[in-house]
């Protein structure tokens, strides 16, 4: 789904801007380093890549999520911020699942432990069920590998159990990570006052049809046409309505939580939030144009 994000990106049951958190239940000796569980909260999931069929990367941060989408050609250099990966680095979770291997790689205290399977013919205890966009982790056996780095402190194998749901924006190789916490705003400052950027703006992505409002009154307001090819719902309007609050020197906050900064970039007015940078386009269109509503 494309628009800004509204309230920690929680919407409707049709939408699919946000993911939960998911927590994995880790076995095996080496959790007295490692601890009993991990968390991960950014998903990508696609189709037919890395000599897979099924593929699914859970990160714990965004920034880890980005550097996996850089190794897959999804993201350039310059979409990737290494210094903020190197901040977050020392204590990241990054999981690689596919229907022919599974990989993670767990750093702890700015050490590293890497664990691995190879399953040609199907992972035993990897069940993806993609009609409910939902991965099972039963009991799944890793067992320690060096991944190109020496230094992995990985002694014995590692079981992952948990499951994990991914939503369709998880599946848009053009949609940022995104995670349900509130986040702080950045530090980019910029002139834009809301005066600047109220309007209608085109903030779809790809064939999702959204466009958002910015009022003068301190209104945001989401409009998700449900009949386009990526909702394939009824012809009408998805609304979501909350708050815009100018903070001063460009940065916003939408609702209670979200936070970041816009800017001009060119033609384009970008929204800088700690999950990723979002654009919206100039348009021609009306708020009356966006008719009729969806019940």
């Amino acid at each position: 789904m494309g628009g800004l994000p509204i309230d920690g990106g929680q919407t409707d049951e049709d939408s699919t801007a946000d993911s939960d958190s998911t927590t994995i239940t880790l076995g095996g000796s080496d959790i007295t380093s490692l601890g009993s569980t991990a968390e991960v909260s950014f998903y990508a999931f696609r189709e037919g890549i890395a000599g897979s069929n099924l593929f699914l990367s859970a990160t714990s941060s965004g920034t880890a999520m980005n550097f996996v989408r850089f190794g897959l050609g999804e993201l350039t250099e310059s979409d990737v911020d290494p210094t903020s990966f190197a901040s977050d680095q020392s204590d990241a979770v990054v999981f690689n699942i596919t229907d022919i291997g599974v990989s993670i790689r767990i750093n702890k205290n700015g050490v590293s432990y890497l664990y691995s399977a190879t399953c040609l013919s199907g992972c035993s205890g990897v069940n993806f069920d993609t009609a409910s966009r939902t991965l099972i982790l039963d009991e799944v056996v890793l067992a320690p590998t060096i991944g190109g780095e020496s230094n992995s402190q990985a002694t014995d194998n590692l079981t992952l159990d948990g499951t994990i749901i991914w939503t369709e924006a998880d599946e848009n190789p053009l949609t940022p990570p995104y995670d349900s916490g509130t986040g702080e705003a950045p530090d980019r400052t910029s002139g834009v006052t809301l005066a600047d950027i109220t309007g209608v703006w085109d903030s779809g992505v790809g064939d999702d049809e959204v466009y958002t409002v910015l009022k003068a009154d301190g209104t945001y307001i989401s409009y998700d046409y449900m009949g386009d090819a990526v909702d394939m719902g009824a012809n009408c309007y998805d609304v979501e309505t909350d708050s815009i609050t100018d903070l001063g020197s460009g940065q916003f906050r939408l609702g209670e939580d979200r936070f970041g900064t816009f800017y001009f970039s060119g033609d384009s007015l970008a929204f800088e939030a700690p999950e990723g940078t979002y654009f919206l386009e100039s348009t021609t269109l009306l708020e009356t144009d966006f008719s009729p509503l969806c019940n």
